[in-house]
């Protein structure tokens, strides 16, 4: 990712209390531009954001925060502020492109569900609306497509690293909870994506389950196994 980013400015930004308070409340642009000269600008901080965000964006800036990411991890942290500097560059260079609330696995997901964010990190793509909007800024010049190849790249890193960690904390999870939390979020992006409507611990024929996936008559009921038995697939 080298060959794709350069950092023109970086360091340390120290707010008051009444300013934190500001940045939580939406007043960011207000109380930054007497802080930071740039056109182009991502802030991490480890303070909640109103709303319990992870993120929001307003004009030039873009504020993200750690704060409780320990309890949606994997991935890590830093794979999320990537993902967010990919969306801040086509939020300054493409009008026409802004989140949706509708999840669709999809880097412009709004993610009001703080668990669908790691959607958009696994797929590491765009929805079908979003590539069209982004084509168009492509044709009319505000974005290369040099620049997109290399954004594109970026989004690979991503997918690849979610997976990756994601794979690696389920195989190796201490707690059955964390594990059953992570491999339903899994099975439920990949048949809500293919149209079905899921349900979690359902009881059927009494029998409980720990998912349900059913299209028109089809009906697919799964268990989901200890971490143990993975060992043995």
């Amino acid at each position: 990712m080298q060959d794709c980013f350069e950092v023109v400015n970086a360091g340390k930004i120290e707010f008051s209390e009444d300013e934190i308070t500001q940045i939580s409340d939406g007043y960011i642009n207000k109380v930054l531009q007497s802080k930071i000269n740039l056109n182009l600008n991502i802030l991490i901080t480890s303070r909640y954001l109103a709303g319990n965000l992870f993120s929001y964006e307003i004009d030039n800036f873009t504020v993200v925060t750690n704060y409780d990411w320990d309890y949606f991890s994997p991935p890590d942290f830093e794979v999320y502020v990537v993902k967010q500097i990919v969306r801040r560059i086509l939020f300054s260079c493409c009008d026409n492109i802004s989140d949706h609330q509708e999840t669709r696995g999809c880097v412009m997901d709004y993610c009001e569900r703080k668990l669908d964010i790691k959607y958009g990190l696994i797929t590491g793509d765009f929805c079908e609306i979003c590539r069209r909007h982004i084509e168009d800024c492509i044709e009319k010049g505000k974005l290369t497509k040099k620049q997109f190849e290399c954004l594109t790249k970026i989004l690979k890193w991503i997918s690849s690293e979610t997976k990756k960690q994601i794979w690696h904390f389920i195989t190796h999870s201490e707690k059955p909870e964390d594990f059953h939390r992570e491999i339903r979020e899994i099975l439920r992006f990949h048949f809500i994506k293919q149209g079905y409507n899921v349900e979690f611990e359902k009881r059927l024929l009494n029998y409980t389950l720990d998912l349900v996936a059913e299209k028109g008559d089809e009906v697919i009921a799964i268990e989901i196994v200890e971490p143990q038995a993975l060992e043995n697939l």
